[in-house]
């Protein structure tokens, strides 16, 4: 018993230090991603209370500020709709705010303002927008259009052929959701899908991506014609 007893109390004294580090790395790595991590609790919290949602919202036919454009797609019309949505975001944010920073916020930015009035031009029986899915398909974007000129960059078939697939499935998707009038993942709306707001973001997703690409592989040409070199002459 006495055995027994140390042995749990040594256990315990290698646990507890192993437990700390955990939780300062998964911290530490929660810190690196601000956008993502503050973006999804404050969706989520949103989503606890339809007056707050009411608040954030944007109603397109009546006068709005910039503080609309931005805040209604953290709200949702359904518990599902913001399962789908904040989960989505949570994921491919993480990965991209990692990677991308800059390209990343320029996404979430730039679809943040422009999707309420793409939607508010092609939609004017519209009056009322809500959710992140046209954010999270350019963070998508982004992704694959970064994969793309990464992998056509090093010359890797198989990547261009993987990536260069995957970006063609999401136009699919988007064309499917045109022709059919409903989404392919939330099942049961109280809502009008507007596929609109995925071709926006997908849209801005591959331009950013081209331009993100072309500013890094300047950048790293400049650097290279800057760096100093050294050689025997005859």
């Amino acid at each position: 018993m006495i055995r027994q007893a140390a042995d749990s109390q040594d256990a315990s004294h290698v646990s507890n230090p192993v437990l700390s580090l955990t939780i300062m790395y998964a911290i530490s790595n929660l810190l690196r991603l601000p956008v993502t991590v503050g973006l999804t609790c404050f969706a989520v919290l949103i989503g606890l209370s339809e007056t707050v949602s009411e608040t954030l919202d944007i109603h397109l036919h009546s006068e709005f500020g910039t503080l609309q454009l931005l805040t209604c797609h953290l709200t949702h019309w359904s518990t599902e709709h913001l399962f789908w949505d904040v989960g989505m975001f949570a994921v491919l944010g993480a990965m991209c705010e990692r990677s991308a920073p800059r390209a990343f916020y320029a996404v979430v930015l730039s679809s943040a303002l422009l999707i309420p009035l793409c939607v508010m031009l092609s939609s004017p029986e519209i009056d009322t927008y809500r959710g992140l899915s046209g954010i999270d398909t350019g963070i998508f974007a982004l992704l694959v259009s970064l994969a793309v000129l990464k992998s056509s960059t090093e010359q890797d078939k198989t990547g261009i052929a993987v990536f260069g697939s995957m970006l063609a499935l999401l136009w699919c998707k988007i064309g499917f959701e045109f022709w059919s009038g409903g989404l392919l993942f939330v099942q049961k709306m109280n809502f009008q899908p507007l596929p609109m707001s995925h071709a926006v973001g997908a849209v801005l997703g591959s331009v950013i991506a081209v331009a993100y690409s072309g500013g890094l592989m300047l950048a790293s040409e400049n650097a290279a014609a800057r760096k100093p070199t050294t050689g025997l002459e005859d």
